[in-house]
């Protein structure tokens, strides 16, 4: 009934950390006009998601820009309109991950995703820093290692029964 449990948690996790793209904050370098171009498009696609704060999306379309570049971004399939369907979205999820610890807070965003949801609320807020980005990145697809893993399981086990309704 626990180890049951334990996944419920756990998948309602996954589900919210797979809304997890996005990022805020400042002090980004200024880009020129024809990166900006390209940084506004990641926004503007991060922004239709609808997940995170408007200045967080910027935040991560400026980081990736200033990382990889304009040019490399047009040919991973990102145009100034957005991002293509058959672009590199592995490299541009990894690229992606970088900032993410920097320009979001991701506790905040899944609090935000998981609204009234008491237990969910109660797990996020047992999880470390370290496990909410390893669950972002577990629901977003990326590689993650065994020991990220069992980590991430051990620490979801004990969110599920310390967040357990009562009963």
């Amino acid at each position: 009934m626990v180890l049951s449990h334990h996944f419920r948690l756990l998948s309602l996790l996954t589900v919210l950390a797979l809304a997890a793209f996005a990022c805020g904050g400042d002090g980004a370098a200024e880009l020129s006009e024809a990166d900006q171009v390209i940084a506004d498009a990641l926004t503007s696609d991060l922004n239709s998601q609808g997940v995170f704060l408007a200045d967080e999306n910027t935040c991560l379309g400026e980081r990736m820009v200033q990382d990889l570049g304009a040019e490399r971004l047009r040919a991973l399939g990102v145009t100034d309109k957005g991002v293509l369907l058959d672009s590199d979205g592995q490299t541009l999820g990894n690229t992606m991950d970088k900032f993410v610890p920097e320009c979001v807070d991701l506790r905040a965003a899944l609090l935000r995703q998981a609204g009234e949801n008491e237990q969910a609320v109660c797990a996020i807020g047992e999880l470390s820093d370290d496990d909410l980005f390893t669950s972002y990145q577990f629901g977003a697809g990326r590689d993650i290692s065994d020991d990220q893993r069992n980590s991430l399981a051990e620490s979801m086990a004990a969110a599920s029964q310390e967040c357990a309704p009562a009963g």
